[in-house]
């Protein structure tokens, strides 16, 4: 499966383009549930941080049945 960055958004990237809190985004995302794509990078033995992305299609759609 090849991924191509250009057709997800990230958490910040759905917060900045459709204007919303990131509770709004959280709320958003635990209500309906989209598939995510993550992609964990590790630094050293403490810390690690995990990238999420969710298709712009699935995005796009649950903001217009929302309002």
């Amino acid at each position: 499966m090849s991924f191509d960055r250009d057709n997800y958004y990230s958490l910040t990237e759905i917060q900045v383009r459709f204007d919303l809190s990131p509770s709004n985004v959280g709320k958003l995302l635990d209500e309906h549930k989209p598939p995510v794509i993550e992609n964990k990078m590790v630094y050293g033995t403490y810390y690690d941080l995990t990238a999420k992305y969710y298709l712009k299609e699935d995005i796009e759609k649950i903001l217009r049945n929302s309002n």
